[in-house]
């Protein structure tokens, strides 16, 4: 009973102390907070770094060498140079190892962009079930609160006319208790939406709820994610981001292939330095010298190391174009099943709606035979029990549709 009327009192109180909640806002603050687009942020400022790295190797370097000597004869030398250091030739490898960080880079820009759309689409997933949750908690709590009150003119009026019979008072309390029950369900159902959704939303740690806060959102409607079908589907689910990086890590196996076949590619450097040196070994206090010269390293003969690389690369490159070739079919199945079971949830919602309709006019006719004794527990039992099971579907099609936008909105690569 107390139960009851906690539930009732928090209905009755939505619109004064309930928090509102945007779909909108809920993204935002996601995308502001969650660790994962932090990291993959992260992600993409060390990519930045190596493609500087990368282009760094062809560039002038400048060290500082100094030695000390000492002779058997006791006699103290010393040295200092400043030495340049520029590569002059360095093959194939240094523009193949420049593009794969640049790829890098964009590999880890469409990851970012991936990890945002995903996270946007997770949260308007987690919205869609914490308003679901919360609506069927609704329409549990209002089908308790109607059968308590059925209940308690029922048993007022046995004991002055002995009618409704003990039987028929049993069968209401017996379906009391299992909307009790499935109030309960639906009370932890909306705790895990509401976590599921906070988890998405906030950075650690995760907020704990007192058991006495109140336990509904304001939503500004229905919430109904529009979504419509592209006319060119290939291209459209082509261009999502699964299969861009897909196709992007096959272009980096290409790219690696090159720089593995270029390890037998001459490489030539030019090195100048200038220094002094002094010591009790030289004829005088000081003496100053430059010099500069140009080498040549190459590769003649590694024991089968390079060929077996490039064999490897090319077989990793083979994988790569087979995986894209796969996930785009796979995409363009998952399409055509997700689509159809939106245009069947779509039309599932139309019906739902209309038979929650019927059915909540039947039991507001039903209760008014009740009020006037005309309608028995079983036909009112009945009538409420059918109500609630078609508010039910009616809120069940409307989330399978949501959750299905969703997941179309993910194969075609948008974003909310």
């Amino acid at each position: 009973m107390l139960r009851l009327f906690f539930l009732v009192f928090l209905m009755l109180l939505t619109f004064v102390f309930a928090a509102e909640l945007s779909l909108r806002e809920s993204i935002d603050t996601a995308l502001a907070n969650n660790e994962t687009v932090k990291i993959q942020e992260l992600k993409v400022e060390e990519m930045l770094a190596k493609v500087w790295v990368k282009t760094a190797t062809l560039l002038p370097n400048i060290g500082l060498n100094a030695g000390y000597t000492r002779l058997r004869t006791e006699t103290d030398d010393y040295n200092a140079s400043l030495v340049l250091n520029q590569p002059l030739f360095v093959g194939g490898k240094y523009w193949h190892d420049r593009e794969l960080a640049g790829l890098e880079l964009r590999q880890a820009e469409l990851e970012l962009a991936k990890v945002k759309q995903e996270l946007s689409l997770d949260v308007a997933a987690a919205y869609y079930r914490l308003w679901h949750a919360q609506e069927i908690m609704s329409a549990n709590a209002q089908s308790l609160n109607n059968l308590r009150a059925y209940y308690n003119r029922s048993k007022q009026l046995a004991e002055q006319t002995r009618l409704p019979r003990p039987e028929d008072l049993l069968q209401i309390e017996v379906q009391l208790g299992n909307v009790e029950i499935a109030v309960d369900s639906a009370e932890l159902v909306w705790w895990q939406a509401r976590n599921l959704l906070d988890n998405l939303s906030t950075s650690l740690p995760v907020k704990l709820y007192k058991d006495d806060e109140p336990r509904e959102f304001i939503f500004a409607a229905e919430p109904t994610l529009n979504v419509a079908l592209p006319e060119d589907v290939l291209a459209k689910v082509e261009n999502n981001y699964a299969h861009r990086l897909a196709t992007l890590t096959a272009r980096q196996r290409e790219i690696a292939v090159k720089s593995a076949a270029s390890a037998y590619w001459p490489q030539v450097n030019l090195q100048a330095y200038t220094g002094v040196e002094w010591g009790e070994t030289f004829p005088k206090d000081e003496t100053t010298y430059s010099q500069w010269g140009i080498s040549l390293q190459m590769l003649l003969f590694d024991f089968f190391k390079t060929p077996k690389q490039v064999e490897q690369t090319v077989k990793a490159h083979e994988q790569a174009l087979l995986n894209a070739e796969l996930l785009s079919r796979n995409e363009l199945i998952k399409y055509s099943d997700v689509s159809s079971a939106l245009r069947t949830a779509e039309k599932k919602i139309k019906l739902t709606v209309q038979n929650m309709h019927k059915a909540e006019s039947s039991l507001i006719l039903y209760q008014r035979r009740g009020q006037s004794y005309t309608a028995n527990s079983k036909q009112l039992l009945d009538a409420e029990q059918t109500a609630l099971q078609a508010k039910i579907s009616q809120l069940d099609s409307a989330l399978d549709y949501n959750l299905k936008a969703v997941e179309l909105k993910r194969l075609l690569g948008e974003s909310l």
